[in-house]
């Protein structure tokens, strides 16, 4: 794959996710979408116990997104020659695979299984997202940008931990924000590279 592909590709995985959510919001119940509210997970919560009228969104925002970003992150592996940075899309690939593990966890109350993939999914992304920010080379514009969304997720998550979960609900969404810009953050930087390098 060549660079301008591979940025295209990372540009389309927070489009996707936007896309999940506007569908997500028309056609889920209002009650199950308070419920939701609730949720340590929020807005990533798809696959709800009564959702399942609406498998297909399971299979798109899990298992579509999840695996586009494997495909990124392995491209990306490609086009990378220093080892730090390896080191943090080879996390990224991971919370990626963690990230299409969650289509096939059913929410409901006595289970905690999604949280815990959720919290590794954001943990190893951030992580990723840092060690690659850290020593970015194919957009140096860019390094910092990419370093700081690993910084921010890192600094949400312990600030979920240390208000012990009574954080704002609305908060606890920036990680995931964050997450999936991420990945457009880079893509844009390739994209932006691949300009410059024609």
């Amino acid at each position: 794959m060549n660079i301008r592909t591979v940025g295209i590709l990372g540009v389309s995985i927070p489009l996707l996710i936007l896309f999940g959510f506007t569908i997500f919001f028309l056609l889920s119940d209002p009650i199950l979408y308070a419920n939701l509210n609730n949720s340590v997970m929020g807005l990533v919560s798809y696959n709800i116990e009564g959702l399942s009228e609406n498998k297909w969104l399971i299979y798109f925002n899990y298992l579509g997104v999840g695996l586009i970003i494997c495909v990124f992150c392995i491209a990306l592996m490609l086009l990378i020659k220093n080892s730090t940075s390896k080191a943090g899309v080879i996390l990224l690939l991971i919370s990626g695979f963690s990230w299409t593990s969650l289509g096939f966890s059913e929410i409901n109350a006595e289970s905690d299984s999604m949280l815990i993939k959720g919290i590794i999914t954001l943990v190893i992304g951030a992580i990723g997202f840092t060690l690659l920010g850290g020593d970015y080379k194919l957009a140096p514009r860019y390094k910092w940008i990419i370093f700081s969304v690993g910084l921010l997720i890192i600094l949400d998550r312990i600030l979920d931990i240390a208000l012990l979960f009574d954080y704002p609900h609305q908060l606890n969404q920036l990680s995931w924000i964050l997450y999936f810009v991420g990945f457009g953050i880079i893509g844009l930087s390739l994209l932006k590279s691949a300009q410059h390098t024609i």
